[in-house]
């Protein structure tokens, strides 16, 4: 899923998504493609899509016979199967079909949330009966800023593929700043490129409360706190990356190692919205449980 998920960032990055031509699933009408480099890549990219459906198809036939007890493995088994789907349409879409920007910068968010489907499955597999053990109680506020942070996130993650899409990348040439000032004309490509960053940098701060509320509100929380400092650290090198793009003129690899940022990150805050969301069932429950044990005393008495 990440290389599907790499091979959807390069093939936009490079500008390959019209190296088959508009046929599709064929390459220009054939079976392999020609040898031409974007036609080379779209293809590889097609390859990969294809090789992934019955591996995630038998993933997730498998996690529902033999997984279905442990926690979310069912859901994010369904989920992952359906994203990936969708990302595929959208991507032949594309291709027979002139999609525009708002709509194809859909397409890699799609295929951030199959990705994070695919590694929730794998946390949760990993964890097994474990992920029923009783947590400590989460503060529901906690919850809403987590999970509030990880949607923002996909917004942030939209937007800043509504840029490539838009060829807005060096609208902007220079970085932090914006033409040397902090807020710039905003037209056309410009404001694009200005909310992106301007969606990062509150990011950041949601970030920071999410750490902030971790070591004062949730110590006896280790998975929590670590995850927060994880997010942390993801962010601000999601950051710095999505900086040096622009700073090495649209370098491929500097460009492909902000995708694998932004993918960890997100993965990691959709898994912190699971534990905190846990954490809340385990505290209802517990509540429920001492009600229950109240009522049977008192009839005994």
């Amino acid at each position: 899923m990440l290389l599907l998920l790499l091979g959807g960032a390069l093939v936009t990055k490079t500008g390959s998504g019209d190296g088959c031509g508009d046929s599709w699933p064929l390459c220009n009408g054939r079976l392999l493609p020609p040898l031409e480099l974007e036609a080379i890549i779209e293809w590889s990219h097609r390859l990969v899509t294809a090789l992934i459906t019955p591996m995630l198809l038998a993933t997730v036939v498998w996690s529902w016979r033999r997984a279905g007890h442990i926690p979310w493995v069912r859901f994010f088994g369904f989920f992952a199967l359906l994203t990936t789907f969708v990302q595929a349409l959208l991507g032949a879409a594309a291709v027979v079909w002139d999609q525009s920007d708002l709509i194809m910068a859909l397409h890699f968010g799609i295929s951030l949330t199959a990705f994070a489907s695919v590694l929730l499955i794998a946390i949760q597999l990993y964890v097994g009966e474990n992920a029923r053990r009783a947590k400590t109680a989460v503060p529901r506020r906690f919850l809403w800023l987590v999970a509030g942070t990880t949607v923002y996130t996909y917004v942030v993650v939209y937007l800043g593929a509504l840029v490539r899409h838009s060829g807005a990348s060096m609208a902007i040439p220079d970085w932090p700043l914006n033409f040397g000032r902090l807020v710039p004309p905003l037209t056309g490509q410009v404001a694009i490129q200005f909310l992106h960053r301007a969606a990062a940098l509150v990011l950041i701060l949601l970030v920071l409360a999410i750490v902030v509320m971790t070591e004062r509100s949730l110590r006896d929380r280790r998975d929590l706190r670590w995850a927060g400092w994880v997010v942390l650290a993801l962010t601000g090198l999601q950051v710095v990356s999505g900086g040096l793009v622009v700073l090495t003129g649209l370098n491929l690899l500097v460009a492909l190692v902000h995708t694998v940022l932004v993918a960890a990150l997100f993965g990691v805050l959709v898994w912190m919205t699971l534990q905190a969301w846990d954490g809340r069932e385990a505290r209802t429950g517990s509540a429920v449980s001492a009600v229950t044990r109240t009522g049977a005393l008192t009839l005994r008495g």
